[in-house]
């Protein structure tokens, strides 16, 4: 008798979910597949780890990568650490990607309008001012890129030589 009702109320479950599932993948086919899925394999691990066809650390250890697709965004959403971390080397790794200038001609004018100087500015002192107060901010090791600081470097050669 008991197995009976346990078997009836495995059907009426069975009903509904299929309805449910039925329904949900109307709407949106593959993430309900994919949770489908991975319900199924917890499910079958589970009833292996009942029946003692498989030890139960197997059982959830296998559930744990089962469920890790899941799990992964939701830890990424709730640890902001490791979010930061993993952008920060994006970041670096961005940065060294980044060519540097393969022309070395840069006209009075550009390297001006690079270092911000106007021409009544034009002194060594304020040229080199003006280049430590830029090459701070797009450093490489500060943030910026290599490009930028090579820019930077060459209106100040540049602006220095025509000055000498």
């Amino acid at each position: 008798m008991p197995r009976i009702i346990l078997l009836l109320l495995c059907c009426i479950i069975g009903f509904f979910a299929y309805r449910w599932i039925r329904k949900q993948y109307q709407s949106n086919s593959r993430h309900t597949a994919i949770k489908l899925t991975m319900a199924l394999v917890v499910v079958g691990l589970l009833l292996l780890a009942a029946t003692g066809k498989i030890h139960w650390v197997g059982a959830a250890l296998a559930s744990l990568i089962a469920g890790l697709r899941f799990a992964l965004p939701m830890l990424m959403k709730s640890l902001p650490l490791i979010t930061r971390l993993f952008g920060q080397r994006q970041q670096t790794n961005q940065s060294q990607r980044d060519t540097p200038v393969t022309t070395t001609d840069m006209s009075k004018q550009e390297a001006m309008d690079v270092l911000g100087l106007a021409s009544e500015q034009l002194n060594e002192e304020a040229i080199i001012q003006a280049h430590r107060s830029l090459i701070q901010k797009v450093h490489p090791d500060r943030g910026g890129n290599a490009h930028l600081a090579q820019r930077v470097n060459l209106a100040k050669d540049c602006l220095l030589k025509q000055l000498s």
